[in-house]
């Protein structure tokens, strides 16, 4: 079964990574007839893609009741944190006007931290301060119409991690300007999915995979087995990679342009904006990232298909137990670069 590419400018919950969409790429594979654990497999449309909760349990008894209440979870995470819901937290949040302290929400709180704190770690590379240019490009691949140089310019000059400061002690917000809009798609989809699952640990369901539109977490091990089996696709194709994934208790998160793109003058753009340029990157590489953290290994995702190799690498060293997998293709050979913790493959 494939798993749903991180979706588009379609009904999705945030717009998602400035990428508008992350495309991961990941195909995860079920085994049946295990001596004592048998997978079982619930999908509901959120966010805008298949939301897919995998458990791996001997006993079903409260499993519908389980399921129902992490789907409820994933609502409530999405009326906080949509910028296509109006009435969400963060639409009203982008609409307040700036020189006031504005209370928000525990979550809100947390993940605006964490925003801030990945972009200051990247370098500017990651920036959930984007989303009037991100909804900007969202218009210009619907309509053709391309933006102009100086509004490209106006939003990147009112965006930046500097340009809102946190209280987190007594949860308030303080934005600089009222330019900017924050767009958390780039973090949010794992960070919800992160919760999914320790919602599923502390509930007795430890063995179990969520596959977010593309970002997946995975807790224990399936039943008489190392991991949960992901296979990567290599970019620019729907071909496999010849060795999948072997992973538990950990989150994969794919970028890269293979299926959301835009193109601009004579490049193809990925949906990946490089807050320097104000523009999708022309790269055709896939960052996959393995981190314990399914925000974390969202954000990367995003920054490291920004950054050179060289600075990736650094940037996966700043984040324990993480791994950088970078696919590409050149002179039609088959590359891949590594990074960080050494992680498991199987055939």
């Amino acid at each position: 079964m494939k798993a749903s590419q991180k979706s588009a400018d379609h009904h999705f919950l945030f717009y998602g990574k400035y990428k508008y969409i992350s495309i991961l790429v990941v195909i995860f594979f079920f085994f049946h007839g295990h001596l004592a654990g048998q997978k079982h497999s619930f999908t509901e449309e959120k966010m805008g893609s298949p939301f897919t909760i995998t458990l791996d349990i001997e006993d079903i008894s409260g499993i519908s009741i389980i399921v129902k209440n992490s789907f409820n979870l994933v609502d409530s995470m999405n009326n906080i944190f949509s910028d296509y819901n109006v009435n969400s937290e963060l639409s009203r949040i982008n609409s307040s006007p700036s020189g006031s302290w504005l209370d928000i929400s525990s979550e809100v709180t947390y993940l605006l931290y964490q925003g801030q704190k990945a972009c200051k770690m990247s370098g500017g590379k990651f920036d959930i301060t984007l989303g009037k240019l991100t909804k900007a490009w969202r218009k210009a691949k619907k309509t053709g119409i391309e933006i102009g140089k100086d509004t490209i310019k106006y939003y990147k000059q009112n965006s930046g991690c500097k340009q809102y400061t946190l209280n987190i002690a007594e949860k308030k917000l303080w934005k600089n300007n009222s330019v900017f809009h924050f767009d958390v798609g780039g973090i949010a989809k794992g960070y919800i999915a992160e919760k999914v699952s320790k919602n599923l640990k502390e509930n007795g369901f430890p063995r179990h995979l969520i596959d977010a539109g593309g970002d997946l977490v995975a807790g224990d091990a399936p039943t008489n087995a190392e991991g949960w089996r992901i296979a990567v696709e290599l970019p620019q194709s729907d071909i496999m990679m010849a060795k999948s994934l072997l992973v538990q208790n950990q989150a994969v998160a794919t970028s890269g342009s293979t299926y959301q793109y835009y193109n601009h003058g004579s490049k193809r753009h990925s949906h990946i904006i490089d807050p320097a340029k104000g523009e999708g990157i022309s790269k055709t590489d896939n960052v996959t990232i393995i981190s314990p953290s399914g925000a974390d290994a969202d954000w990367l995702a995003t920054a490291c298909s920004i950054l050179s190799f060289k600075k990736s690498k650094k940037l996966i060293g700043l984040v324990p137990h993480s791994t950088m997998m970078r696919t590409f293709i050149r002179e039609g050979k088959i590359m891949t670069m590594m990074a960080g913790k050494k992680v498991k493959f199987t055939d």
